[in-house]
């Protein structure tokens, strides 16, 4: 509750002082804003801080206009929402760079008490994102099984079924073998625990073993992070596979 309370004090702080000294210039950019290491707040062009999203650590963003406010500078990264310059390192470099970043308008955030963050680098948890807070997102991906996956850092993904999702996919990439959550076998369920709560659950063991591993592993993972139960793993399987003759 006090960490709540000093937010919205600063936010309010934030109101005034762009609504009493607002002096704003505005000049066309195009270059690559990258965030640094902590959640970066995101601003309107007259200094109010977004209340409901931010950018993920060392993400890099494209960047429409620079304007300067109050002798802050502020880049764009989308339609009215800016950084401050000195949250960011600033490249000139042509907007191209950025793979797929700023065409996508959509936040998630966790369904759950947490969601885990997957390195595409190492296809294990990197970190954790809590419930209430939201994250935009820069490239999505959907692999050959139909699941999705929400770049939310530089090389951090979360599963689609463990986010809310708002906002406007722009652009997804389709990429067979994109599965960066093989490796979580700590946190998450792997394919042969599956298989044994599907035929414990009744289901017929033919028609399990014909099911992906990607799909047993995505499938019992989400449940487990959600707080289901053999039940609700069963009914969320059998929504994609047939599991009784």
């Amino acid at each position: 509750m006090k960490k709540t309370s000093i937010f919205l004090i600063s936010a309010t702080a934030l109101i005034s002082g762009a609504f009493l000294f607002n002096n704003q210039t505005e000049v066309s950019a195009s270059g690559i804003a990258t965030t640094h290491d902590d959640i970066t707040f995101l601003y309107t062009d007259t200094g109010d801080m977004v209340a409901d999203r931010a950018l993920a650590p060392r993400s890099p963003w494209a960047v429409g206009k620079i304007i300067n406010l109050n002798d802050e500078t502020y880049y764009q990264v989308a339609t009215n929402e800016y950084v401050k310059s000195s949250d960011v390192d600033y490249t000139n470099k042509p907007v191209t760079s950025v793979k797929n970043q700023v065409k996508n308008d959509v936040t998630v955030s966790a369904q759950g008490q947490s969601a885990p963050v997957y390195s595409d680098e190492t296809n294990n948890v990197q970190q954790m994102i809590n419930y209430g807070d939201a994250y935009k997102v820069g490239r999505i991906v959907e692999n050959e099984y139909g699941q999705y996956f929400y770049q939310v850092s530089g090389h951090g993904w979360v599963v689609g079924d463990m986010m809310n999702i708002k906002g406007n996919a722009r652009n997804i990439e389709h990429i067979n073998g994109f599965f960066p959550m093989a490796n979580d076998t700590k946190h998450g369920i792997n394919a042969d625990e599956e298989v044994n709560i599907l035929i414990g659950s009744g289901a017929d063991a033919d028609l399990v073993y014909q099911i992906p591993d990607e799909v047993l592993q995505y499938v019992g993972t989400v449940d487990n992070w959600l707080g289901g139960d053999t039940g609700t793993n069963y009914r969320r399987m059998s929504k994609l596979y047939q599991l009784q003759y």
